[in-house]
C-alpha cells in the first residue's frame, strides 16, 4: 500500500522557503491550502523544516471595562465601599454604574 500525501513537492518547496515558520505564517498556509494549523505544523516536523513554536499571547482587557471599573465607579460616586458588589453579575454592575454615573 502507497501513501500519498495531500502535500505536493511545490507545497513544501514554498514551506522551506518561508522557514522559520511560525504560528502566523503556519496560519496562513493553513487558511492558503484549506487544511488545519496542526497539519502545517506536523508537515514541517516531518519535512525537518524549522518551526518556532510561540505560545498565543494572553487575552489582555484594554479598554473594555470590567466588574472592578465599574465597582469603582459605584463607590466614588456613591462615596462609599460596598464589599459584595464582587459577587454581582457584570451586566447587572454595568446597569448600575451607568444609572449612578453622572452625565456630563
Amino acid at each position: 500500500m502507497t501513501y500519498t500525501s495531500f502535500y505536493t513537492e511545490q507545497m513544501v518547496e514554498e514551506l522551506r522557503s518561508s522557514a522559520p515558520l511560525d504560528r502566523s505564517k503556519a496560519d496562513y498556509y493553513a487558511d492558503k491550502w484549506q487544511t488545519t494549523r496542526k497539519s502545517i505544523i506536523s508537515k514541517c516536523l516531518i519535512e525537518k523544516i524549522e518551526y518556532t513554536n510561540v505560545p498565543p499571547r494572553p487575552t489582555v482587557y484594554r479598554g473594555i471595562p470590567v466588574k472592578a471599573d465599574y465597582i469603582k465607579i459605584i463607590e466614588e460616586t456613591t462615596g462609599q465601599n460596598y464589599h459584595g458588589l464582587s459577587r454581582c453579575p457584570l451586566k447587572d454592575l454595568e446597569t448600575l454604574a451607568k444609572y449612578l454615573k453622572p452625565s456630563g
